[in-house]
């Protein structure tokens, strides 16, 4: 689940994403369905989601997944902004 997040944040850019549970998965579930929908859609849908609204997660570890999603998309930006 992890790869399939971390390659499909490398594709587009974005303001930064919510801590708030339900918000988040709102804001990934566009961007993954934005960067591919053949495959964000049935991944969201299917995989993620239910992980993500179940008990797997504490609310602490699902901040820092939020976190961690914020750190690559300032990653990519500040890599996409360096001059050559």
């Amino acid at each position: 689940m992890v790869l399939f997040v971390c390659a499909s944040l490398t594709s587009a850019q974005q303001k930064p994403f919510s801590t708030d549970q339900a918000l988040f998965l709102q804001e990934m579930t566009a961007f993954m369905v934005g960067a591919d929908k053949k495959e964000g859609k049935p991944f969201m849908e299917g995989v993620f989601a239910p992980v993500w609204n179940g008990t797997y997660y504490s609310e602490r570890q699902r901040i820092k997944v939020a976190e961690v999603a914020n750190f690559m998309l300032r990653a990519r930006a500040s890599r996409t902004c360096r001059p050559s």
